[in-house]
């Protein structure tokens, strides 16, 4: 059983707030500069939203009441829920792209650590001398 409470949609209607439409968990986001950069629950994708998708947003992170969406916002999320960031009762086609998502890339992680970063530089040996280390931004040494 969903709880109900009573709220306004942008267009200042009444509408009912349940918990059928929201964000699934594991989905980790950052508001910058009134846009939204969301990372899929399996942190595969990386998603850089319009500022026109922050106020949906904001709704969906509460729970959101599909009667209360509009044409657009059902398409948005539609298409948020296909790519694994919703979770929703709504059963629509998602559509390939929606212009409130201006980027859609995959994640790449890069992980590096230096032997002199090490206590003992790491295998027992002394510390590579200053500027032979060339991992960036971590290395107290200076570059060659």
């Amino acid at each position: 059983m969903s709880t109900r409470a009573w709220g306004t949609n942008e267009k200042g209607w009444a509408c009912a707030v349940a918990d059928n439409t929201k964000l699934k968990k594991g989905t980790a986001y950052q508001v910058v500069d009134g846009q939204v950069v969301a990372v899929s629950p399996a942190g595969e994708k990386v998603y850089l939203l319009h500022p026109a998708a922050l106020p949906l947003w904001k709704r969906l992170e509460a729970g959101a009441d599909s009667s209360c969406l509009s044409n657009e916002e059902t398409s948005f999320v539609a298409y948020l829920a296909a790519k694994g960031l919703l979770e929703t009762s709504l059963k629509l086609d998602a559509p390939a792209t929606h212009p409130w998502v201006l980027c859609e890339e995959e994640v790449e992680v890069m992980a590096a650590i230096c032997a002199s970063s090490l206590v003992g530089g790491g295998s027992g040996k002394k510390p590579p001398k200053p500027g032979k280390c060339r991992v960036f931004g971590s290395c107290k040494f200076p570059f060659e």
